[in-house]
């Protein structure tokens, strides 16, 4: 298993591109030093949200669409962490919405305490 920290992406429409192409360098850079079937683990750490605008999370899907495209040969598994950019309307129930459609369980805005093994 590898493991890649991504964070504060604040993803927003003039970024998106951007992100895009650094997630596509990254995921060369894997497949040069990963087997194929490894598990790759991404940490996403806060603000992938721009400013708490909602529509980020729509853009965060294309990334993570973007990695999963890319690394398809692997097992890619994300895990989550908010910021304070991800609050929209001073909640995470839209942070909660984005993390439950990638495959995440948690609740942030139910319970802000989060722990995994």
């Amino acid at each position: 298993m590898r493991f890649y920290v991504l964070s504060d992406l604040h993803l927003r429409n003039d970024n998106l591109v951007y992100a895009v192409e650094m997630i596509e360098k990254l995921c060369e850079k894997i497949r040069l030093s990963s087997k194929p079937d490894e598990t790759i683990l991404f940490f996403i750490l806060g603000d992938v949200a721009d400013k708490g605008n909602v529509k980020s999370f729509d853009l965060a899907d294309a990334c993570l669409n973007t990695i999963r495209n890319e690394l398809k040969n692997y097992k890619v598994v994300f895990e989550f962490v908010p910021g304070n950019h991800d609050l929209i309307n001073n909640n995470l129930k839209e942070f909660d919405t984005f993390t439950s459609s990638q495959g995440n369980d948690h609740s942030f805005e139910g319970d802000s305490v989060y722990s995994r093994q």
